[in-house]
Formats: structure tokens, C-alpha cells, sequence
């Protein structure tokens, strides 16, 4: 039987165009692919620490993971950079991994805080929160200690820290280091910290969620584009301008931004903190980290800490100066200046040292003043 030529030549045609559209879609999605461009979804583009450091915990592989009790945690297994290998323990803590029943005479501490608690750029072994079992075992006090510092936690994330994660490990003192440093800074998209925490809580983020949306770059494309014509980029566009324009800014007094942790919700937050410790039968000591001489001048972070020393006193605690005791080390020791700290501002193995030695005698001191 003689093929049909008027149907032959349709399905000629239309397998040509069929071939023709898959080509044009295949390099229109090499061509994004190699320009790099991505449109991430709605959800993505809220912004929970930066935009690069949520791009890191998107792919689940960075130190970090995003957690809805308090944004953002240390993942458990996490490779801590330059700590020669060392990871974050199952529990997710930096150091030892301990038992949640207290061994009897010995004391527990938890630090709370934020990367020089964690100890950014050091050794275990070089810690404050090592040292400071290590010095106190010297001076007659068996002691442990959870470490459960995370990088840029305001005193809103320290307070969710604290009450579903770390209260449950019973310390009987903890060191906090919420003096203001990242509180006082600019919110990202204008969302203070609890509102964000509220968001996630409200829709947590899944580390690769994947789905042909966002493998697809053509689909982020058409993404950007229905955007742009609802509204929604323009809208995102300016927002981000004018982030950008009083980021540099964000240090001074009279600042027309939003903080991540407003002047007045800070203040109540360390207080109710430091209240919920001591009501746990918890003695705490709240430790101001001294920041880099090369650090810019910083008015709004000065008036929190202030208002940080207050609070402390207020509810009995007050306030150890973590800049007393790298002065002492510098004039007493011998410790060159330059060695106090690292060349991204970090705390030194030295400062560290120094920090855990005015613990050491504080933590003596109040344990002699109780007998």
C-alpha cells in the first residue's frame, strides 16, 4: 500500500518543529546557564542571614543549616574551617560531646554567644570555653563545658538558643556574650529578628528542596519575568537600593534603618534571658568581647552595650569586660598587640587564652563568695 504523502510530509514538519523548539529551549537554557543566571523562588529571596550565607545552607553542606528555632545553627558533622578537620559534635556544639545527666561535682557551663564563643579561626584546645576547663581544673574546680556559640547570634536567637536548646543540659552557670555587637545592626529587608523567626517557623526551609522549578533555568526566567511584570522585582529592586545606601551607616546614632533587634526589644530580651537562666538555679555571667583596634567606631554598639551593663545589673549579674583582661595580658604578659587578634578582627588564641583566665578568677571568685 502507497504511503499517504500528505500525511507524511505533516509529520515530517511536524517533528522539525518539534526538534526545532526542544534545540531553541536547550540553548536558551545553556545560555543562562552560562550567563549564571538565577531568579531564586519567592521563598528564597527572604532573606534569613545574607544572601550568600543562605545560599551556603540551601545546599546543606556549609557549617551552618537553617533552624526555625533560631534561623540559623551549627549542623551537626559541619567541618569547621581551620580547626585542622575537627567537626561539630552530633548534638550540635563545638567540643566534646557530652551526656545530658551532670556528673556529680563536676560543674557545667554553657557559653552562649556568638563567633568568639564558637571560636571562628582557632583550635578546640585554644578556645576560651577549653581553656577555661583547663584552668579551672589547675585551680581545684572539675568543670565541662557546652559550647553552644554560633556566628552573628543576636540576644533574640540567644534567647530561642537557650530555651529549646541548651536549657535542657541543666549548667549550672552559663556565660552569655549578647552585648549588642550584631543586635544594633541593619535588618535585612527591614525584618528584625523575631519577625523572621516568626516567618520561618511560619514556612521552615527545606536544604535542597530541589523540584524542576529550580533546576530549571528557562523556569527561573519565566519566574523573573512574571515578576517584573506584577511588580514584585521593582518593588524588591528599591528595597535593596536603599539597603545598600545606609548599610555603611547602620554603626551611627541617628540611623533612618531598621535594626535587627530594636534599642528597647534588646533590653527586654537580655533581661528576660538572664532572668530565665537564674530561675533555672543558673548563675550567669555576662562577658563583653572586645572588638579589633582596626575596628570603625561604632556609637550605636557602645549605647547597647551600655544598656547591656545595666540589664546586668539589674538582675545581679553584671558585666565582665573582656577588654580588661587582653589589656592585661598585653601589660602584664608581655603579649604583643598585634597577636590579640586576627586578620579578619577575630579573637587571637592569645585573647582567648587571656578571656578564660578573667572567667577562671570571676567563676573562683564567686564560688568563694558563696560559702
Amino acid at each position: 500500500m502507497a504511503l499517504n504523502p500528505v500525511g507524511w510530509s505533516l509529520s515530517s514538519r511536524l517533528a522539525s518543529s518539534f526538534v526545532g523548539i526542544a534545540v531553541l529551549l536547550a540553548s536558551g537554557e545553556l545560555a543562562l546557564r552560562v550567563a549564571g543566571f538565577v531568579h531564586p523562588r519567592g521563598v528564597d529571596r527572604k532573606v534569613v542571614w545574607s544572601p550568600d550565607r543562605d545560599a551556603q545552607m540551601r545546599t546543606g553542606e556549609g557549617l551552618y543549616r537553617f533552624d526555625p528555632l533560631c534561623l540559623w545553627s551549627p549542623r551537626p558533622g559541619a567541618e569547621i574551617p581551620g580547626a585542622g578537620g575537627e567537626r561539630i559534635n552530633p548534638d550540635g556544639f563545638r567540643g566534646p560531646q557530652l551526656s545530658i545527666e551532670r556528673t556529680p561535682g563536676v560543674l557545667r557551663i554553657a557559653a552562649l554567644g556568638g563567633q568568639a564563643t564558637l571560636g571562628v579561626g582557632v583550635r578546640w584546645e585554644d578556645t576560651y570555653c577549653a581553656r577555661l576547663v583547663q584552668i579551672l581544673g589547675e585551680m581545684g574546680v572539675r568543670c565541662e563545658v557546652l559550647c553552644a556559640g554560633a556566628e552573628e547570634h543576636s540576644v533574640i536567637q540567644g534567647l530561642e538558643r537557650w530555651r529549646h536548646v541548651v536549657r535542657v543540659w541543666q549548667p549550672q552557670l552559663v556565660i552569655c556574650t549578647y552585648v549588642g555587637g550584631p543586635d544594633h545592626m541593619q535588618a535585612p529587608q527591614g525584618r528584625v529578628d523575631a519577625r523572621r523567626i516568626a516567618l520561618m517557623r511560619e514556612r521552615p526551609r527545606v536544604e535542597r528542596e530541589g523540584g524542576l522549578r529550580d533546576a530549571s533555568r528557562l523556569l527561573h526566567l519565566a519566574s523573573y519575568l512574571r515578576d517584573m511584570a506584577s511588580g514584585v522585582y521593582w518593588e524588591e529592586r528599591d528595597w535593596a537600593f536603599q539597603e545598600r545606601r545606609i548599610a555603611a551607616t547602620a554603626g551611627e546614632l541617628d540611623w533612618p534603618g531598621q535594626r535587627r533587634v530594636p534599642y528597647d526589644e534588646y533590653v527586654e530580651a537580655l533581661t528576660v534571658l538572664m532572668s530565665e537562666i537564674q530561675s533555672e538555679k543558673s548563675t550567669v555571667i555576662l562577658l563583653s568581647i572586645p572588638r579589633s583596634p582596626g575596628s570603625p567606631d561604632l556609637p550605636a554598639a557602645d549605647v547597647y552595650q551600655k544598656a547591656a551593663a545595666d540589664a546586668a545589673n539589674r538582675v545581679g549579674s553584671g558585666l565582665l569586660d573582656g577588654r580588661n583582661a587582653l589589656v592585661r595580658s598585653v601589660m602584664e604578659e608581655e603579649v604583643p598587640k598585634e597577636d590579640m587578634f586576627q586578620g579578619d578582627g577575630a579573637l587571637s588564641d592569645c585573647s582567648h587564652l587571656a578571656i578564660a583566665q578573667a572567667l577562671a578568677e570571676e567563676i573562683v571568685a564567686m564560688g568563694k563568695a558563696r560559702r
